[in-house]
Order: C-alpha cells, then sequence, then structure tokens
C-alpha cells in the first residue's frame, strides 16, 4: 500500500495557503530582526496574528492560547478549505509534532509566578502549557472523532508524526491521518538557548540565513512561526503526492546536541528510506543539519 498526500494546510510568515491558494514568497523580507528580541526572526506579521485570533473568535478560550496552537488551528482551517472536507463524518486521527511546544505560554506563567509574592497562578496556566493541548484542542475544535496525539522528538518531531500517521493507515487502523506539526519558538530564553549553542545567525546583510551555502565558515540557523498539516490516507487518484518510503535512525556525538562526523544516523536513515522505497538513488537531498558542537 502507498501512502497519499489528499492537501495540505499551512501558516508561515509569509501568510496562509493550501494545494489550490498558495501563498507566494517572493524575496527573503519576512526575515528582519526583531527590537523586541534581539534576533533575526521570520515571525508572522502582527495583523496575521490578529486576524486568526478574530477568525476564530467564537473559541471563547482563543486568546488564552499559545500561538503554537494558535498557528495548528489556522494551518488546519486551510486543510479543511483545500479539501472542502468535514472531519467529523470520518474515521480520521490527529498528530502534530512539536520540538518547543507552548513556549510563550510557559515563559510567561513561570514569569508570572516569579513576580507573584503568592505564587498564585491562573487556572488555565496548565491547560495551555501541556503540550498534549496542541492537538486535543485543535483537534477538538474541529471536530476530529478520532485519537489526537502529539509527538515532541526535537527537531524530527513532526516527521515523526507523519511516520506515525503512516503506519496507522498501512495497519487499517483509520481511514485517514492528519499529521504535520506548529512551531512558535520565538521568545527570549528559547533564542538564548540557540544562541548559546552557537547556531544562530548574526549576518545582518540580505539573507541572513544561509542554508544551501555549503562552504559557509559559520552557522546562519534562524528561527521563525510557523505550521502545516497534510491529509493522509491509501493512496489514489486523487492524491497530489504519495509517500514512497521512510527511515530514522539515532546518533550519538561528543555533545549532548552533536552528530558523529560522519552523520551515521543521517546516512543509516536514508539507506533505510531507500530501502522502504524501493529505490537506488533520488534527485534531491535536504537534511537538517544546524550543526551545535
Amino acid at each position: 500500500m502507498e501512502i497519499g498526500i489528499k492537501g495540505f494546510g499551512y501558516v508561515h510568515a509569509g501568510g496562509l495557503g493550501n494545494q489550490n491558494t498558495p501563498s507566494t514568497v517572493d524575496d527573503n523580507s519576512f526575515i528582519s530582526l526583531s527590537e523586541r528580541l534581539g534576533y533575526l526572526v521570520a515571525a508572522l506579521p502582527s495583523n496575521l496574528k490578529e486576524k486568526l485570533t478574530a477568525q476564530f473568535s467564537n473559541f471563547k478560550w482563543i486568546k488564552h492560547l499559545d500561538p503554537c496552537t494558535l498557528f495548528a488551528f489556522a494551518a488546519f482551517e486551510e486543510l479543511k478549505q483545500g479539501l472542502q472536507l468535514s472531519f467529523d463524518q470520518i474515521d480520521v486521527n490527529l498528530s502534530i509534532g512539536t520540538s518547543r511546544g507552548a513556549s510563550k505560554n510557559l515563559e510567561d506563567y513561570i514569569d508570572l509566578f516569579i513576580k507573584n509574592k503568592s505564587g498564585a497562578l491562573p487556572p488555565l496556566g496548565s491547560p495551555t502549557t501541556t503540550i498534549g493541548n496542541l492537538a486535543s484542542i485543535t483537534g477538538g475544535y474541529h471536530g476530529v472523532k478520532g485519537h489526537h496525539m502529539v509527538f515532541s522528538n526535537t527537531c524530527a518531531s513532526s516527521l515523526f508524526s507523519i511516520i506515525n500517521g503512516c503506519v496507522w493507515i498501512k495497519a487499517g487502523q483509520c481511514d485517514g491521518y492528519i499529521v504535520g506539526g506548529s512551531e512558535a519558538p520565538l521568545t527570549p530564553y528559547t533564542l538564548k538557548q540557540l544562541n548559546a549553542l552557537k547556531v544562530y545567525s548574526h549576518e545582518m546583510d540580505e539573507y541572513p540565513c544561509r542554508a544551501m551555502q555549503l562552504d559557509k565558515k559559520q552557522n546562519t540557523m534562524c528561527l521563525g512561526e510557523a505550521a502545516c498539516l497534510f491529509y493522509l490516507e491509501e493512496a489514489n487518484e486523487k492524491s497530489i503526492a504519495t509517500i514512497a518510503g521512510w527511515g530514522q535512525a539515532i546518533d550519538h556525538g561528543k555533545t549532548l546536541t552533536d552528530i558523529s562526523d560522519e552523520g551515521l544516523g543521517i546516512q543509516e536513515s536514508m539507506r533505510k528510506a531507500l530501502a522502504h522505497a524501493k529505490l537506488s538513488s533520488v534527485d534531491v537531498v535536504i537534511t537538517h543539519s544546524p550543526g551545535p558542537s
């Protein structure tokens, strides 16, 4: 059985979109220096965030949700619009990957706890900072009747969400699976962490994030805000693409964040994916290798 992608929806610094109405990004103007944070970031424009909050104003807790969950709401809505499909009528599950989770809410509530002499916190502190809220609140609002699951496995979180969906469909346990990821890591503490790892970009020129410049002498990673969800099902004539194979592996380097000098884990995962897809070569290789050491 091949796994087909029937549709997708997303939100990022360049706007909203799905397979029918894609957003367009003509330049790198969405990466800018945040005066508040002091780092180069790809943040959603404030007017877009306000638009999203207003769009889901019928959900009375929308203003209390972390941006990570708000972005998942938006990506889900784009997915629905693109498919013209109601997920409360079919046997479908939801899994969303996130590395950092509800970063803003968590940092805000910790700051409030430190500043409040009594140590008292609002009751929404717990349900809006637990990592599970990303899937449970998003799925509940959009009427997903199957299970709601969150994966947090560092930078591979969203990919593990996709693999999970593929396995469930191949096992015949559901008709379809909504998979993907959401991140909203543009917070002071998170950015300081990435800077401490010496992977963050301090380039102030035209294009600060030089992912494809293989001869560069320093790291140029920039964090951004985004969410993207896919609808997976058994491949058919309506599939816009298929997932031919996948693989995963673990790698260990000299530190807690390092990988081996040879990239053994990346090599092994590629070999497994090629074997699964019954391929001997591919046209393009894209890796996520920020390079902390």
